[in-house]
């Protein structure tokens, strides 16, 4: 089905435009042939010369009536309309029922038996009797066995109601609900309506003046999480004054009770068509979930309830559901995203099982995180470390200042996504790491490599500074016969070639090498940006690893070999600063090893 778009209109679906389409099926009174019961929408702009595609939208087929009770089959699956307003009695419904089968039928998203009992966090707020007084307290726990609800929100640059040293007392002894602002309210009021009498709110339950509580609490901010019998996340909200339950903007419903389905002669009863909604647009990129610290939060959480501009979704590792009860084609599964290790099943057991490789996931998970915001800089390692110490306890390895110390060579193998990271001092990371810069970077894909071994790590004494803390590596130069192009922007999306090969995931700003004839032997990316070609002369090539290839039939030579001719060479970018100190300066990927020049210098880079 087509529907024509004003010559004026925006590159957007218009609600008024799907409204219409719908009229339109409406009056007909007989159903197109739906196939899997969705229908695709084709908005088009009709020029002088011919007509262009601008987008589509898919609208859903769907029943609030329960099956026949004769046996005969439904014809379009059962569903939900999603009101205006978010019905408390009703949501609460739908988790009773989603959550009952999560705790009796997923594996992922519990912990094995004999399992490790789940306690409170060391303060939590009480609201047993919010409903009879109006009033809750702060609770502290001594880490008692009970069940709570995390509260997963943003501050949004402002801030948000705080327990301080000076109100400590007062917050223990009990205070007005009607002191917290909108955002913490409705978390309470899903609470109370899930019979649930714990929650914790990270800016009530930790001392937001107090450094060393700070710290403490800080550190087991992912246990919180990932002990929790629910979290409630905040989608929507931008901070803790826009609430969360108040009117959605309106999917429009149109009823279509009584027409005729081509699939069948019977006239079905209560039809309904709607635009089908995407978890991905509504979660996935909603205000909430573009931030850094929250990342942890949703990862270790075993169930999480996700309130949008929209409509509630529930989400869990094994699967995801919508309010309007839709479970198809939502978006990427939690499972499918993040590495299934960071899951209850294998982080809720007495004697977890460890392994020494770190899933793949994680360097996509890693990406994600870096094109997060964050208020405070200094937060860029603490915001994650929940998910690291869950990881560095199974792999038996190190994380240092954004590094995994034993998988050194995969790790400071990423690239800008941009040439304009902005350098973050206080983080006290070394220019290697991808947490000294501030923005979005891309770690490559390599899967069979041949790391450089005398490419490694250099401590010094007092190691927790980034200038105690480098890498050793052998300097070279480019061949002076080769240039590097002008800067160019990867689209993995639409670039069926997928250059370069290495940062397929995401599109990348990157310079092609190039020799005489113009032919591309290699790419690379730089975090700052250079303006021209004499620039590049300052720069150093570090060989960090290589691909790797079968041995066989290959001849032992003291020259280069056909074999290692043939490899792919991967290395980091570096500069001699005023101070004498080598830094890095990008990432590059060049395909013959006679296009770089030795300097026979072995440096260490800070």
């Amino acid at each position: 089905m087509s529907s024509e778009m004003g010559k004026d209109h925006d590159y957007h679906v218009d609600p008024g435009l799907v409204l219409n389409a719908l009229e339109k099926i409406r009056l007909a009174n007989r159903l197109p042939s739906v196939g899997n019961t969705v229908l695709c929408l084709c908005f088009i702009r009709q020029c002088e010369v011919d007509e262009e595609l601008l987008t589509t939208t898919t609208i859903r087929l769907f029943t609030d009536s329960l099956p026949y009770a004769n046996g005969e089959e439904a014809l379009v699956p059962l569903g939900m309309v999603v009101s205006l307003d978010p019905d408390l009695k009703n949501i609460g419904d739908l988790v009773r029922t989603w959550m009952e089968d999560c705790r009796l039928n997923h594996l992922e998203c519990n912990a094995p038996e004999p399992a490790v009992e789940a306690r409170l966090p060391t303060r939590v707020l009480d609201i047993d009797q919010v409903h009879l007084t109006g009033q809750l307290r702060l609770l502290l726990t001594n880490k008692i066995p009970g069940k709570y609800i995390a509260l997963s929100h943003s501050w949004g640059g402002h801030q948000p109601a705080k327990t301080v040293k000076s109100n400590l007392v007062a917050r223990c002894t009990g205070f007005p609900l009607s002191e917290l602002p909108p955002t913490f309210r409705d978390a309470i009021a899903v609470a109370i309506e899930m019979d649930i009498r714990y929650i914790w709110i990270d800016s009530l339950c930790i001392i937001q003046d107090d450094l060393e509580d700070w710290k403490r609490e800080a550190a087991t901010m992912g246990d919180v999480y990932l002990h929790s019998y629910l979290t409630i996340a905040a989608t929507r909200a931008a901070n803790s004054e826009a609430g969360f339950l108040g009117p959605r903007s309106l999917t429009h419903t149109a009823d279509l009770s009584g027409m005729t389905l081509e699939a069948g002669d019977s006239t079905a009863q209560n039809i309904y068509a709607c635009q089908r909604r995407s978890f991905a647009n509504d979660v996935d990129d909603g205000v909430l979930n573009r931030r850094a610290w929250v990342l942890q939060e949703r990862v270790l959480s075993p169930r999480t309830l996700h309130f949008t501009t929209h409509q509630v979704y529930w989400e869990c590792w094994q699967y995801h559901q919508g309010e309007d009860l839709e479970y198809q084609y939502l978006g990427v599964m939690k499972k499918e995203a993040y590495p299934v290790r960071l899951a209850p099943n294998s982080l809720l057991c007495n004697t977890p099982t460890h392994s020494s490789e770190l899933p793949w996931k994680w360097w996509y998970l890693s990406s994600e995180y870096s094109s997060f915001s964050l208020t405070f800089q200094t937060d860029k390692l603490v915001a994650i470390s929940g998910l690291v110490q869950k990881l560095e306890s199974q792999l038996h390895t190190t994380y240092m200042k954004g590094v995994w110390k034993e998988l050194l060579h995969l790790s400071v193998l990423w690239s800008a996504r941009t040439e304009d990271l902005e350098y973050l001092p206080l983080v006290g990371a070394p220019s290697w790491s991808w947490a000294s810069r501030n923005g979005p970077i891309n770690f490559m894909q390599l899967y069979d490599y041949d790391p450089v071994i005398d490419f490694k790590i250099h401590e010094t004494d007092g190691a927790s500074s980034s200038e105690s803390l480098f890498v050793n590596g052998t300097l070279a130069k480019l061949n002076p016969r080769l240039r590097i192009s002008d800067v160019r922007w990867s689209d993995p999306v639409t670039d069926q070639t997928s250059f370069p090969p290495e940062l397929d995931r995401f599109a990348t700003r990157y310079r092609s090498v190039q020799n005489h004839e113009g032919e591309t032997l290699g790419w690379v990316t730089l975090d700052v940006d250079i303006k021209s070609q004499n620039e590049f002369s300052d720069l150093f090539w570090v060989l960090v690893a290589k691909d790797s290839h079968s041995h066989e039939d290959t001849k032992t030579s003291t020259a280069t070999s056909p074999h290692e001719a043939g490899q792919r060479h991967y290395c980091l970018l570096v500069q001699e600063n005023e101070d004498g100190l080598y830094k890095r300066a990008g990432v590059s990927s060049i395909g013959y090893a006679q296009y770089l020049d030795s300097c026979n210098k072995s440096v260490l880079i800070a």
